[in-house]
């Protein structure tokens, strides 16, 4: 019983520093990632900010596709104010638009001129929204190796009491 337990412990400290570590080295694929979203906020901002000058309104969406050169948007998208894509993001008193891109799973934002984003453009930033699930993969590593340590020991030592 005692190695069974030990191998599934061992198991799950294995498996929690193996995603720890993979997740450690994607941070800076998805800091690149990050840049270049980035990037095609700027410059779609830049098109919808010279549009919006000259025509003294945003563009509708049709127009705005083909401004960034995107078919119908293809997930990418321009709103007067934050329109709930982005949970919890709000854009400043002197944002005259945000623009979202669903990436996927999720949705990114960004306010202009302020360029106040959900981008994780720092490494700071990249561990301050992964660092709920890294300090759980370390809680689980340690939990995991003290309950396999405890359990030898424990077993030493009634094996080897004389009583």
């Amino acid at each position: 019983m005692k190695v069974l337990a030990s191998i599934i412990l061992g198991a799950a400290a294995a498996l929690s520093v193996w995603v720890l570590v993979g997740m450690l080295k994607m941070l800076p694929i998805q800091g690149e990632k990050d840049q270049a979203y980035f990037r095609q906020f700027e410059q779609a901002a830049k098109i919808v900010d010279s549009y919006s000058r000259e025509n003294g309104k945003l563009p509708d969406d049709p127009t705005f596709g083909r401004l960034v050169g995107r078919p119908d948007g293809m997930g990418f998208f321009l709103t007067p104010s934050s329109d709930g894509s982005c949970e919890g993001f709000t854009k400043g008193e002197t944002d005259r638009f945000v623009l979202s891109l669903w990436r996927g799973e999720w949705s990114e934002c960004f306010a202009y001129p302020s360029e106040r984003t959900t981008l994780a453009l720092s490494r700071w930033d990249q561990l301050r929204g992964f660092g709920p699930q890294l300090v759980v993969l370390c809680l689980l590593a340690a939990v995991a190796l003290w309950a396999m340590a405890w359990l030898w020991k424990a077993s030493f030592r009634h094996n080897t009491n004389p009583g």
